[in-house]
């Protein structure tokens, strides 16, 4: 995905690479009688 800088050229070509990711620990915090579902 590219984004416009206001009219202005970048002023070097570098790639970058994003992650996106979740995590839950949900099995964790069961383990530890922590986890609370939410029900409503």
């Amino acid at each position: 995905m590219d984004i416009p800088h206001e009219g202005r050229e970048p002023e070097s070509e570098t790639v970058e690479t994003s992650v996106l990711f979740s995590y839950s620990d949900r099995v964790v915090q069961e383990q530890l009688g922590l986890w609370r579902e939410s029900r409503g």
